[in-house]
């Protein structure tokens, strides 16, 4: 059994390792991405038919394409990136929590790894559109509402109008909320365009809104804005480069950790 979870675990981490070869050239030749991670043919052949059926690459005569940096990771890898980061982001942010308050939490990965944070709290209503997220919740024994409607298989996240019309019931005290991407853009991001209309809703029915991102988000693109960046009153995250402050600069305060 241990040996199974091995297997699984480095085979989680090529797959990450050839998403982040392909991000920087884009095109591979197959025999080269095999060398480079030291796996058979076989394996690497194996590798590649799980990030095709995912839709993540593309093969093509001996080699393989990214299919697109704008592509989503499915939430099981997403999770296995930058998680030290992350963690130290979403455990900050998590301070900023009081007892009885009613959460919008997002569905993004980097909010999920900071919910355990949230254990001495009392009496937390947490409202989400992330199948993950609400499971956590519910086991964590906090009251979860998980917003119905159509649900995206990539990111494990409901969306639509039951999603919106859900939330817009609720005046939220707090948005935890995640980005994919601020490099080029005019405000903080998803990938999703059916999730715009939710993320947005969330953030016009909460009083305080908490955006908790790594720095590696600042050179990725996302093509879809739920919210200018002032709309957001504090930006978690780790250390940043003058240039990447400046990027942010409508935030209302940044903290670095």
């Amino acid at each position: 059994m241990a040996d199974h979870r091995k297997m699984n675990h480095s085979k989680e981490l090529r797959l990450n390792e050839i998403r982040r070869m392909l991000s920087e050239k884009e095109r591979m030749k197959v025999t080269d991405l095999a060398e480079a991670l030291n796996v058979t043919p076989e394996t690497i052949r194996h590798d590649l038919n799980t990030l095709e059926e995912m839709n993540l690459v593309r093969r093509e005569h001996g080699y393989v394409a990214n299919v697109s940096s704008l592509m989503e990771l499915p939430l099981i890898m997403r999770g296995k990136e930058h998680v030290e980061e992350k963690r130290r982001a979403a455990m900050r942010a998590m301070k900023e929590v009081q007892d009885g308050m009613v959460l919008f939490i997002d569905a993004g990965s980097t909010v999920l790894s900071g919910l355990s944070f949230l254990a001495g709290r009392k009496d937390l209503t947490i409202v989400t559109n992330g199948i993950s997220l609400a499971y956590q919740a519910a086991r964590m024994n906090m009251k979860t509402i998980l917003c119905g409607g159509e649900v995206l298989n990539i990111g494990l996240r409901t969306v639509g109008t039951d999603v919106i019309r859900t939330l817009s019931r609720f005046n939220f005290d707090l948005s935890l909320l995640g980005t994919n991407g601020i490099k080029g853009s005019p405000g903080f991001t998803t990938l999703n365009y059916s999730e715009v209309e939710v993320l947005y809703t969330a953030v016009q029915h909460s009083a305080r809104r908490i955006i908790i991102t790594d720095p590696s988000k600042f050179d990725e693109k996302a093509g879809c804005s739920f919210c200018t960046y002032s709309d957001i009153e504090l930006l978690v995250t780790n250390t940043l480069t003058p240039q990447q402050r400046r990027e942010v600069e409508g935030v209302h305060e940044i903290i670095e950790v």
